[in-house]
């Protein structure tokens, strides 16, 4: 688990993005949602309701420009906006693999993110290598 040190704000931002990936397939299932709030748990040690995350609308260029909105003099390197969308995907897609497996939908809304973080191909593929499939 690549390590993040976000802020508060910027935290919930992420489980927002993240729950709405996982729901990009049209629902989100009992094992996301747990899995979702053990890994805000785990990185930020913060607790979040999946459920009140159905009423936050974080899309991809909302999510980026959040992430560079940061000063980059106070934030660690670990902000940089690749880093994030690395752990996003990472998080994403063991999310995926553990509720059944990866998706159409929910891999496009990754790639979505991915890209508008600026991610790379490389930077993908270091995430998960099961995302190569899904590249054009």
């Amino acid at each position: 688990m690549t390590d993040l040190a976000l802020d508060d704000e910027l935290a919930r931002l992420y489980a927002a993005a993240l729950y709405a990936i996982l729901r990009a397939d049209g629902e989100i299932d009992r094992d996301e949602s747990e899995g979702l709030r053990r890994v805000v748990e785990q990185r930020w040690q913060m607790a979040i309701d999946p459920e009140v995350l159905f009423f936050t609308t974080v899309t991809s260029d909302s999510f980026a420009a959040a992430v560079r909105a940061r000063d980059p003099f106070r934030a660690s390197a670990t902000t940089a906006p690749r880093l994030i969308g690395r752990a996003l995907l990472e998080d994403s897609v063991a999310l995926s693999i553990a509720a059944g497996g990866l998706n159409e939908p929910q891999v496009h809304a990754m790639m979505r993110y991915a890209h508008a973080l600026g991610c790379t191909r490389d930077d993908i593929l270091a995430a998960s290598a099961r995302l190569e499939q899904w590249m054009e």
